[in-house]
């Protein structure tokens, strides 16, 4: 059922639903349309509960918005607030287990955005989240496994953003953006202990109109982070219109993703981090090509590959030590039956080829760099099962669910 109503510059909207499994949700919505020169505001709210499909997945929400902007020094000051709190049964979801989990998490920032039809726009903005995370192993028995963590980060960021006029022959004019921003993470959490991290960057974007329907666009970044230090991400795109019928585009970049705190300094029986793991980089390119024949009627073909280097994943210990291979080596089906002291075949090397190196001294006092292992930690937890030098098909026991590092 929805219910709506505006009358001049406001309008009001509320909404409710029903469903199976005791599903019912609210919504309430509010806006005061912007008058010349005053005042602009909007706000929602959201509840919903349900019983769940199954027993223990029951869950309850609550979210809520509010957005005010008013006009400040020839442009308009913008402040937003937003909460959620999100209840849920996740039984046999993390682990073979009646878990539960509660969040809470508050936003805030506020920004200043200047008059669109200036020249040179300087933006600034600072913002703010807290995240809380509550997860129960055992949801009537909370002392048998539990982890609770709480994060934040504030942040800043200022983006100068400039009109570039014609340039000859060179360009038909474009846009130019140059920023730099800073952030401050913390965490208190009693499986990954006390953290607080700061981070940095800086950054210039240029979109052209080149000659003879040719559209640039070029963008460079440098990131800092105290603990694994600076990557320079570079982009480039370009198209190109061949007359009315059809058009070329093509890019290129490179990106870096970082270790969370759960990846570099969760443990417990299933799980062994690695505070050293270096970030994620990898570089992605696409080209395609658009094609109008018609009136109405378009086809696009395009092609895109992507490379990881340093590929941060989770492997599995099976009873002993591992050393994570750190990139991308393959992972073939017979690599289950490796033992600590058969793996270094599976590397093209002999023992002795191994101890040579330094690599290897003996398999019982050593850590074996195995081909399971893709990274001591990563997103994806991909796990295998292997044997252990005893010939069984030994497994580690049913680990807990990781805490939710929302980084």
């Amino acid at each position: 059922v929805d219910v709506g109503a505006r009358k001049g510059g406001a309008a009001r909207s509320a909404r409710v639903e029903g469903g199976s499994f005791g599903t019912a949700r609210l919504s309430l919505d509010a806006a005061r349309a912007r008058s010349e020169g005053g005042l602009d505001a909007h706000f929602s709210l959201e509840a919903g509960r349900s019983d769940g499909h199954r027993e223990g997945t029951d869950w309850e929400m609550l979210l809520g918005t509010l957005r005010i902007s008013a006009p400040l020094a020839g442009g308009r000051l913008a402040g937003d607030l937003g909460g959620a709190r999100r209840d849920f049964g996740a039984a046999d979801f993390y682990a073979p287990f009646p878990s539960f989990e509660a969040t809470r998490t508050e936003t805030a920032a506020v920004a200043w955005h200047p008059d669109p039809g200036s020249r040179i726009q300087l933006l600034p903005r600072i913002s703010w989240r807290g995240h809380d995370d509550d997860f129960i192993l055992i949801r009537e028995s909370p002392e048998v496994y539990r982890n609770q963590h709480r994060s934040t980060q504030l942040g800043g960021e200022v983006t100068a953003r400039f009109v570039l006029p014609p340039a000859g022959d060179l360009h038909e004019g474009g846009v130019m953006a140059l920023g730099i921003e800073g952030a401050r993470h913390a965490l208190a959490s009693n499986a990954l202990g006390d953290r607080d991290e700061h981070r940095g960057a800086v950054f210039a974007e240029a979109s052209l109109r080149g000659p003879g329907a040719l559209d640039l666009s070029l963008g460079l970044r440098a990131d800092r982070h105290e603990s694994w230090g600076g990557h320079l991400s570079p982009s480039v795109a370009v198209a190109r219109e061949l007359g009315s019928v059809l058009a070329l585009r093509g890019s290129w970049g490179r990106a870096f993703r970082g270790p969370t705190w759960t990846e570099r300094h969760y443990a417990d029986p299933g799980h062994l981090p690695n505070p050293d793991v270096a970030p994620e980089s990898g570089s992605a390119w696409e080209a395609g090509v658009h094609v109008r024949p018609g009136e109405g009627v378009s086809l696009s073909v395009a092609a895109h590959t992507r490379t990881v280097e340093d590929l941060i994943d989770w492997a599995r210990t099976c009873g002993f030590p591992v050393v994570a291979a750190g990139r991308g080596h393959k992972w073939l089906p017979h690599f289950v039956s490796s033992t600590p002291e058969t793996v270094w075949g599976y590397y093209g090397l002999t023992p002795e080829q191994a101890e040579r190196g330094g690599v290897q001294r003996a398999p019982q006092d050593v850590d074996v760099l195995h081909p399971l292992g893709l990274g001591a930690v990563g997103r994806r937890r991909r796990r295998s099962s292997a044997r252990c030098g005893c010939g069984c098909s030994c497994r580690p026991g049913a680990s807990a669910r990781p805490p939710a590092d929302d980084r």
